[in-house]
């Protein structure tokens, strides 16, 4: 008959290689490796008490055309999905929100990192503070942010020397999350594809800048 202690264990979905209990939860910074979320990057917060806990939390636009126009200031929005279960079985595929729902056949770049509960709670407050006081969304993560730099902005103020994030770019994230372990073919086509979209995102903010500057001097 198993112990009591071998029945709580439970082990985060996203990287197995972390316990969590009561006192220890796991936090992951997640981008689905395929190209339908379109590089988009998110919070998985892990942990339990009494029930198996999850919540899922991301920055987003408020209208998709937001993400499109150069130089205009939009406000975003903090979206917070939460499941739990008094069983220990999988809470990870039930998120339902756009660009977070993560399928059972799902390969995932993350990094993960175990932090104290204390800690977790308040991940849990800021996230929620965020979501009542609209921050300024910004594709660039210039003078405002993005979905990259609003999930570092969360973890950098949880205050942890244990968490380490690449400091400027997703892209050198994505190469550090892939380097935990050798990357699929698709996870290496998928870095270089990321690196082609922000380079021509870049160059197309760039013409329409020059076309704009054109047709306002005429």
């Amino acid at each position: 008959m198993a112990n009591k202690s071998s029945q709580t264990i439970k082990r985060s979905e996203v990287d197995p290689s972390r316990i969590i209990t009561e006192e220890c939860w796991a936090i992951s910074l997640v981008r689905l490796s395929d190209t339908t979320s379109g590089g988009h990057v998110f919070l998985v917060l892990e942990g339990k008490d009494d029930k198996s806990k999850i919540w899922f939390a991301d920055f987003v636009a408020n209208n998709l055309t937001d993400t499109i126009r150069s130089g205009k200031k939009e406000l975003g929005k903090v979206r917070i999905e939460s499941h739990e279960s008094a069983e220990s079985g999988e809470l990870l595929y039930r998120c339902t929100k756009t660009m977070m729902k993560i399928e059972k056949n799902s390969r995932l770049l993350y990094s993960t990192w175990s932090i104290p509960k204390s800690k977790a709670d308040l991940l849990i407050a800021n996230l929620k503070k965020q979501q009542e006081n609209s921050l300024q969304f910004s594709i660039l993560g210039k003078n405002g942010y993005n979905c990259f730099t609003f999930a570092k902005m969360n973890l950098h103020d949880l205050n942890d020397d244990y968490i380490q994030i690449p400091e400027d770019t997703v892209g050198k994230w994505i190469v550090s999350a892939a380097a935990t372990r050798a990357p699929s073919s698709n996870e290496r086509w998928n870095i270089l594809w990321l690196r082609a979209f922000a380079v021509g995102r870049g160059i197309g903010f760039a013409i329409l800048k020059l076309l704009h500057f054109f047709y306002k001097e005429k």
